[in-house]
This record gives structure tokens, sequence and C-alpha cells, in this order.
């Protein structure tokens, strides 16, 4: 089944989008496969993937980790693992799954480091489209648990994600 993925910025404006492909559930939530050359877009913007990836979207986290074949790819993909932090993933429809992006995102790449990314834009974003506290809050909060989650590299960051990305690329290939 595809599915469409729609991030919006604060205030609903649009943001990146792409169509996936659901590949199964867990206890951890939805996983979400794209191919090599799944296009994602945002106005005024697209681009081709260059690499087969995964998405997690849960039913309790506010975020949206994203596991890259970084070995399928070509050598200047740096990352492993990029995840948004978000508000909570809403189904909107069966295949239609949204989420403001909080301008956070936490990446590991592909040597190990873990990198927290966009805290300028979250600090400028945060001023211009005025965020509520709490999700200021939700948001900071939810990266520094990323952040901790990917070092440690605890669940789903261990094992479970590469294990659904290896599936996803066996069965979809």
């Amino acid at each position: 089944m595809t599915v469409r993925v729609q991030y919006t910025k604060w205030g609903g404006q649009p943001h990146w989008a792409c169509d996936t492909v659901r590949v199964g559930e867990d206890e951890w939530g939805v996983w979400l496969y794209s191919p090599t050359g799944t296009t994602l877009s945002r106005p005024g913007h697209a681009f081709d993937t260059e690499a087969p990836s995964i998405t997690l979207i849960s039913v309790d986290r506010p975020s949206t980790p994203t596991f890259w074949a970084w070995w399928a790819g070509p050598p200047h993909l740096r990352f492993a693992i990029y995840e948004d932090v978000t508000t909570l993933p809403e189904w909107d429809t069966p295949d239609l799954v949204t989420m403001v992006d909080l301008d956070l995102d936490v990446i590991r790449l592909k040597t190990g480091e873990v990198e927290v990314h966009d805290e300028d834009e979250f600090e400028q974003h945060r001023l211009t489209y005025n965020y509520p506290a709490r999700i200021c809050d939700l948001a900071l909060r939810t990266c520094a648990q990323i952040r901790a989650g990917q070092v440690s590299d605890v669940e789903p960051y261990a094992s479970v994600g590469w294990r659904w990305l290896d599936r996803a690329i066996a069965d979809c290939a």
C-alpha cells in the first residue's frame, strides 16, 4: 500500500512530502519504505533520493526516524539515521500520515557520530511562528531523548530499524 507522508511547518504551511510503501507494523509503529529514486518535494524544491530508506511512524513518539542504506548510495551520503523532531504523527486516512516539523533534527552519521541540526532554525521559528511553550518543551525534550537513544544505540536504533530496512529492500526489489 502506498502511503503519502506529509510534513507541514507550524501554522499549516506545506513542507516535505513523499510517497512511500507500507511494509509492516510492530510494537514500534508503522514502517514505510522508500526505494532509491523516491521523490521528496516541498514548495519550490524537489529531489530524488540516492539510497533506499525506511521511516518509522510511531503511535507515541513525536519524531520520524529514517534509516538509510548509506552503503547502497554514493560516497557523499553522510548519514545513517536522519530523525526529524515533529508533533505526534496523525493518520488522516489509511494512506496519509501528517505531522508538523519542529525544525530540530538528530542525525547519526555513517561514522557513528550523532549530531543535532537546525537549533538556530528552531530558535528563529519559535519566535516567528510563536510556538506555544508546550510545543517548545516537547521539541527540546524529544530532541534530547532521541540524541541519547542514538548515542546509546538503544532500540529501535540498534537493530530493529536496520532489520526492517533489510527486509524492505529484499521484499521490494
